[in-house]
Protein backbone atom coordinates (compact mmCIF):
# COMPACT_ATOMS: atom_id res chain seq x y z
CA UNK A 1 0.00 0.00 0.00
CA UNK A 2 2.53 2.50 0.85
CA UNK A 3 4.38 1.62 -2.62
CA UNK A 4 0.90 2.83 -4.46
CA UNK A 5 0.44 5.86 -2.49
CA UNK A 6 4.07 6.91 -3.26
CA UNK A 7 3.33 6.32 -6.79
CA UNK A 8 -0.34 8.41 -6.69
CA UNK A 9 1.44 10.82 -4.74
CA UNK A 10 3.71 11.71 -7.01
CA UNK A 11 2.02 11.33 -10.09
CA UNK A 12 -1.15 12.35 -9.63
CA UNK A 13 -0.92 15.07 -12.37
CA UNK A 14 0.37 12.88 -15.14
CA UNK A 15 -2.48 10.59 -14.07
CA UNK A 16 -4.78 13.41 -14.30
CA UNK A 17 -3.09 14.10 -18.10
CA UNK A 18 -4.24 10.62 -18.57
CA UNK A 19 -7.43 10.95 -17.87
CA UNK A 20 -7.84 13.65 -20.12
CA UNK A 21 -8.08 16.33 -17.55
CA UNK A 22 -10.98 14.94 -15.65
CA UNK A 23 -13.17 16.76 -13.31
CA UNK A 24 -14.40 13.87 -11.16
CA UNK A 25 -10.78 12.18 -10.63
CA UNK A 26 -9.27 15.95 -9.85
CA UNK A 27 -11.68 16.04 -7.12
CA UNK A 28 -11.17 12.62 -5.94
CA UNK A 29 -7.75 12.75 -5.96
CA UNK A 30 -7.29 16.77 -5.01
CA UNK A 31 -10.47 18.44 -3.36
CA UNK A 32 -10.93 22.21 -3.99
CA UNK A 33 -12.99 22.87 -0.76
CA UNK A 34 -10.76 24.34 1.72
CA UNK A 35 -10.70 22.59 4.63
CA UNK A 36 -11.02 23.64 8.52
CA UNK A 37 -9.06 21.95 10.87
CA UNK A 38 -10.17 21.53 14.91
CA UNK A 39 -7.75 22.44 17.31
CA UNK A 40 -6.68 19.54 19.27
CA UNK A 41 -7.49 16.61 17.07
CA UNK A 42 -5.04 14.30 15.19
CA UNK A 43 -5.37 13.97 11.58
CA UNK A 44 -4.68 11.21 9.86
CA UNK A 45 -3.48 11.24 6.51
CA UNK A 46 -5.04 7.94 4.08
CA UNK A 47 -5.26 6.62 0.97
CA UNK A 48 -8.13 8.17 -0.97
CA UNK A 49 -10.49 5.17 -1.26
CA UNK A 50 -13.62 3.86 -0.30
CA UNK A 51 -12.98 1.50 2.75
CA UNK A 52 -15.40 -1.13 2.71
CA UNK A 53 -13.96 -4.17 4.39
CA UNK A 54 -11.67 -2.44 6.98
CA UNK A 55 -10.56 1.44 8.21
CA UNK A 56 -7.98 1.87 6.26
CA UNK A 57 -6.45 -0.59 3.09
CA UNK A 58 -2.92 0.14 4.59
CA UNK A 59 -1.88 -1.56 7.23
CA UNK A 60 0.46 1.60 8.75
CA UNK A 61 -2.78 4.20 8.31
CA UNK A 62 -4.52 1.07 10.54
CA UNK A 63 -1.99 1.42 13.25
CA UNK A 64 -1.66 4.49 13.68
CA UNK A 65 -5.80 4.53 13.79
CA UNK A 66 -5.98 1.29 16.18
CA UNK A 67 -3.63 3.49 18.68
CA UNK A 68 -5.32 6.66 18.60
CA UNK A 69 -8.75 4.64 19.31
CA UNK A 70 -7.32 2.51 22.03
CA UNK A 71 -6.06 5.62 24.44
CA UNK A 72 -9.23 7.10 23.14
CA UNK A 73 -7.53 10.25 21.54
CA UNK A 74 -9.86 12.86 19.47
CA UNK A 75 -8.97 11.79 15.38
CA UNK A 76 -10.38 12.15 12.00
CA UNK A 77 -9.07 9.93 9.06
CA UNK A 78 -8.34 12.65 5.85
CA UNK A 79 -8.25 11.26 2.73
CA UNK A 80 -8.71 14.74 0.72
CA UNK A 81 -4.98 15.04 -0.21
CA UNK A 82 -4.98 18.24 1.37
CA UNK A 83 -3.55 17.51 4.89
CA UNK A 84 -0.55 18.92 4.29
CA UNK A 85 3.00 19.19 3.25
CA UNK A 86 4.24 15.60 2.47
CA UNK A 87 7.62 15.59 1.83
CA UNK A 88 8.18 11.76 1.68
CA UNK A 89 5.60 11.09 -0.61
CA UNK A 90 3.79 8.28 1.91
CA UNK A 91 0.84 7.77 4.10
CA UNK A 92 0.15 7.88 6.66
CA UNK A 93 1.46 11.15 8.37
CA UNK A 94 -0.41 13.00 10.75
CA UNK A 95 -1.58 16.82 11.36
CA UNK A 96 -1.92 18.27 15.03
CA UNK A 97 -2.31 22.08 15.49
CA UNK A 98 0.56 23.03 13.26
CA UNK A 99 2.80 20.11 13.75
CA UNK A 100 3.39 17.29 11.28
CA UNK A 101 4.74 13.98 12.18
CA UNK A 102 5.49 11.44 9.58
CA UNK A 103 5.90 6.90 9.48
CA UNK A 104 3.80 5.21 11.60
CA UNK A 105 6.50 4.57 13.79
CA UNK A 106 7.90 7.51 14.96
CA UNK A 107 4.06 9.11 14.63
CA UNK A 108 3.36 6.32 17.71
CA UNK A 109 6.24 7.63 19.41
CA UNK A 110 5.12 10.74 19.25
CA UNK A 111 1.73 10.29 20.52
CA UNK A 112 3.24 8.71 23.16
CA UNK A 113 4.85 11.12 24.54
CA UNK A 114 2.18 14.47 23.33
CA UNK A 115 -0.59 12.36 25.31
CA UNK A 116 1.76 10.92 28.13
CA UNK A 117 0.52 7.27 26.78
CA UNK A 118 2.96 4.76 29.07
CA UNK A 119 2.17 1.46 26.52
CA UNK A 120 1.71 -1.74 28.41
CA UNK A 121 5.39 -2.30 26.29
CA UNK A 122 6.93 -0.52 29.13
CA UNK A 123 6.05 -3.29 31.50
CA UNK A 124 7.80 -5.60 29.66
CA UNK A 125 11.37 -6.87 31.05
CA UNK A 126 14.38 -6.00 28.56
CA UNK A 127 14.08 -9.42 27.00
CA UNK A 128 10.34 -9.98 26.12
CA UNK A 129 10.59 -5.80 25.19
CA UNK A 130 13.42 -6.77 22.67
CA UNK A 131 11.40 -9.84 21.10
CA UNK A 132 8.47 -7.22 21.28
CA UNK A 133 10.61 -4.86 19.10
CA UNK A 134 12.21 -6.97 16.55
CA UNK A 135 8.82 -9.02 15.99
CA UNK A 136 7.28 -5.66 14.84
CA UNK A 137 9.64 -4.68 12.77
CA UNK A 138 9.61 -8.14 11.05
CA UNK A 139 6.13 -7.26 10.62
CA UNK A 140 6.22 -3.67 9.75
CA UNK A 141 9.35 -4.17 7.23
CA UNK A 142 9.18 -7.99 5.56
CA UNK A 143 5.84 -9.09 5.88
CA UNK A 144 3.53 -6.29 4.66
CA UNK A 145 5.55 -6.17 1.74
CA UNK A 146 4.61 -9.81 1.02
CA UNK A 147 0.99 -9.93 1.83
CA UNK A 148 0.66 -5.87 -0.66
CA UNK A 149 2.38 -7.99 -3.03
CA UNK A 150 -0.68 -10.52 -2.82
CA UNK A 151 -2.84 -7.43 -3.49
CA UNK A 152 -1.39 -5.33 -5.95
CA UNK A 153 0.77 -7.67 -8.44
CA UNK A 154 -0.59 -11.21 -8.23
CA UNK A 155 -2.59 -11.27 -11.46
CA UNK A 156 -5.73 -13.74 -9.82
CA UNK A 157 -5.63 -11.81 -6.52
CA UNK A 158 -5.68 -8.08 -7.47
CA UNK A 159 -8.56 -8.18 -9.86
CA UNK A 160 -10.62 -9.25 -7.16
CA UNK A 161 -9.25 -7.14 -4.48
CA UNK A 162 -8.70 -3.80 -6.41
CA UNK A 163 -11.53 -3.28 -7.71
CA UNK A 164 -13.38 -3.01 -4.17
CA UNK A 165 -10.31 -0.71 -2.59
CA UNK A 166 -11.18 1.96 -5.76
CA UNK A 167 -14.78 1.21 -5.87
CA UNK A 168 -15.49 4.78 -4.36
CA UNK A 169 -14.63 5.56 -8.49
CA UNK A 170 -17.89 5.05 -10.10
CA UNK A 171 -16.93 5.51 -13.73
CA UNK A 172 -15.50 2.23 -14.83
CA UNK A 173 -13.32 3.56 -17.49
CA UNK A 174 -11.81 5.80 -14.85
CA UNK A 175 -11.74 3.10 -12.36
CA UNK A 176 -10.10 0.70 -14.90
CA UNK A 177 -7.31 3.50 -15.60
CA UNK A 178 -6.36 4.43 -12.42
CA UNK A 179 -5.64 0.84 -11.67
CA UNK A 180 -3.92 0.19 -14.23
CA UNK A 181 -1.23 3.19 -13.60
CA UNK A 182 -0.85 2.40 -9.84
CA UNK A 183 -0.49 -1.52 -10.47
CA UNK A 184 2.50 -0.50 -13.07
CA UNK A 185 3.83 1.40 -10.29
CA UNK A 186 3.69 -1.42 -7.65
CA UNK A 187 5.10 -3.59 -10.01
CA UNK A 188 8.02 -1.19 -10.95
CA UNK A 189 8.85 -1.11 -7.37
CA UNK A 190 8.66 -4.43 -6.05
CA UNK A 191 11.00 -5.41 -8.65
CA UNK A 192 13.19 -2.26 -7.77
CA UNK A 193 13.29 -3.65 -4.05
CA UNK A 194 14.20 -7.84 -4.98
CA UNK A 195 10.42 -8.98 -3.96
CA UNK A 196 8.96 -9.08 -7.62
CA UNK A 197 11.74 -11.41 -8.53
CA UNK A 198 10.51 -14.23 -6.71
CA UNK A 199 7.43 -16.34 -8.42
CA UNK A 200 3.92 -16.39 -6.78
CA UNK A 201 4.76 -19.48 -5.46
CA UNK A 202 7.57 -18.51 -3.40
CA UNK A 203 5.95 -15.50 -2.59
CA UNK A 204 2.61 -17.36 -0.57
CA UNK A 205 5.15 -19.97 0.33
CA UNK A 206 7.79 -17.06 2.35
CA UNK A 207 3.86 -15.71 3.82
CA UNK A 208 2.92 -19.19 4.84
CA UNK A 209 6.18 -19.60 6.97
CA UNK A 210 5.46 -16.20 7.93
CA UNK A 211 1.86 -17.02 9.34
CA UNK A 212 2.86 -20.07 11.07
CA UNK A 213 5.19 -18.63 13.01
CA UNK A 214 3.62 -16.09 14.27
CA UNK A 215 0.30 -18.70 14.92
CA UNK A 216 3.35 -20.27 17.04
CA UNK A 217 4.47 -17.13 18.59
CA UNK A 218 1.19 -16.61 19.54
CA UNK A 219 0.38 -19.65 20.93
CA UNK A 220 -2.89 -19.98 23.29
CA UNK A 221 -2.44 -16.19 24.52
CA UNK A 222 -4.61 -14.07 24.01
CA UNK A 223 -1.99 -11.64 23.17
CA UNK A 224 1.33 -11.64 21.90
CA UNK A 225 2.53 -10.56 25.32
CA UNK A 226 0.41 -12.14 27.47
CA UNK A 227 -2.73 -10.45 28.39
CA UNK A 228 -2.20 -6.73 27.39
CA UNK A 229 -1.99 -4.98 24.33
CA UNK A 230 1.34 -3.89 23.31
CA UNK A 231 2.81 -1.89 20.28
CA UNK A 232 3.55 -5.10 18.77
CA UNK A 233 0.49 -6.39 18.44
CA UNK A 234 -1.16 -3.27 16.97
CA UNK A 235 1.11 -4.20 13.92
CA UNK A 236 0.71 -7.72 14.17
CA UNK A 237 -3.45 -7.10 13.57
CA UNK A 238 -3.19 -4.44 11.15
CA UNK A 239 -1.28 -6.47 9.06
CA UNK A 240 -3.10 -9.79 9.67
CA UNK A 241 -6.29 -7.16 9.22
CA UNK A 242 -6.00 -6.79 5.44
CA UNK A 243 -6.12 -10.51 4.84
CA UNK A 244 -8.91 -11.72 7.10
CA UNK A 245 -11.33 -8.83 6.56
CA UNK A 246 -10.74 -8.46 2.60
CA UNK A 247 -13.71 -11.23 1.68
CA UNK A 248 -11.52 -12.38 -0.94
CA UNK A 249 -10.31 -15.70 -1.46
CA UNK A 250 -6.39 -15.68 -1.54
CA UNK A 251 -4.13 -18.04 -0.62
CA UNK A 252 -2.86 -16.31 2.24
CA UNK A 253 -6.69 -15.62 3.27
CA UNK A 254 -6.65 -19.36 3.31
CA UNK A 255 -3.69 -19.82 5.14
CA UNK A 256 -4.59 -17.86 7.90
CA UNK A 257 -8.41 -19.04 8.54
CA UNK A 258 -6.28 -22.55 8.95
CA UNK A 259 -4.92 -20.75 11.93
CA UNK A 260 -8.06 -20.35 14.20
CA UNK A 261 -5.29 -18.81 17.02
CA UNK A 262 -4.85 -15.88 14.78
CA UNK A 263 -8.65 -15.35 13.67
CA UNK A 264 -9.23 -15.36 17.22
CA UNK A 265 -6.54 -13.21 17.68
CA UNK A 266 -7.66 -11.06 15.31
CA UNK A 267 -11.25 -10.57 16.54
CA UNK A 268 -9.89 -9.94 20.17
CA UNK A 269 -7.79 -7.09 19.17
CA UNK A 270 -11.30 -5.67 17.16
CA UNK A 271 -13.15 -5.95 20.04
CA UNK A 272 -10.81 -4.74 22.20
CA UNK A 273 -10.31 -1.36 20.58
CA UNK A 274 -13.47 -0.73 18.49
CA UNK A 275 -17.22 -0.51 19.19
CA UNK A 276 -19.12 -2.28 16.29
CA UNK A 277 -20.60 1.31 15.57
CA UNK A 278 -17.42 2.48 15.75
CA UNK A 279 -15.89 0.26 13.06
CA UNK A 280 -18.31 0.27 11.04
CA UNK A 281 -18.56 4.38 10.38
CA UNK A 282 -14.51 4.22 9.57
CA UNK A 283 -15.72 1.00 7.33
CA UNK A 284 -16.83 3.92 4.09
Amino acid sequence: MEQVMEFIIKNKYTLGIALGGSLLLGSYLTPKNQIKYERDVVYVADFPSTNTDLPSYSPFVLKVIVFLEYNSIPYHVDKSGKLGPNPRGKNPFIRYNDEFVYDSHFIIEWLKTKFNIVTNMEILDNVEEAKSYLVKRFVDEAFTKLVAYNRWVDPVSSKEILPRMFSGIENKLIRNIVMYFVQRGSRKSYTAQGVGLYTKDEINSFVKSDILALATLLGEKKFFYGDNLTVSDISIFSALAQILFVPVETPLREILLQNQNLVDYIENVKTLVFSDAKWTSLCK
